[in-house]
């Protein structure tokens, strides 16, 4: 398996990312959150009002960071970040998102269907860290990201 997959799939297992934007002053600041993806791009439902809209309405750009303290497995995705607003896909993520975590299917109920928007990470830079092997990086371009090969799901 060749590195890009490996990086996918890395990203793939991760229950949790950090997602990184910059606040008001110019520092980045970052939260944990859960997510779904398709190849690389993330997507990650997010209540309307949250303060990283705010964020990332001044900036549109974003870091997600994957981590594994076992094997000290790093993955970092530079991304530009659209907020998608469409009901009936916010509706479709958030479905997969309850498919992914569980707990979180509680909330999904047609009361708060206007509630929540979702984040597009759309990646434009790939890093990963002792992915395939410790010790060693891989950088993956924007172009490298949307090439026609495809990744198992």
């Amino acid at each position: 398996m060749d590195s890009r997959h490996l990086a996918h799939q890395f990203l793939t297992e991760r229950g949790v990312v950090t997602l990184v934007t910059v606040d008001r002053q110019g520092y980045p600041t970052g939260r944990r959150v859960g997510f779904v993806n398709d190849d690389f791009v993330c997507w990650v439902p997010t209540p309307k009002g949250a303060v990283k809209l705010r964020q990332l309405a001044r900036q549109p750009k974003a870091l997600l960071v994957a981590f594994d303290p076992t094997t000290l497995k790093y993955l970092q995705v530079k991304a530009d970040v659209t907020v998608i607003d469409d009901p009936d896909l916010v509706w479709s993520v958030r479905e997969r998102y309850a498919e992914k975590y569980p707990r979180t299917r509680a909330s999904l109920t047609p009361e708060s269907r206007d509630q929540y928007v979702v984040l597009k990470l759309t990646p434009r830079e790939v890093r990963a860290d002792s992915i395939p092997a410790p010790g060693q990086s891989t950088r993956l371009s924007a172009a490298a990201l949307t090439a026609d090969t495809s990744v198992p799901h």
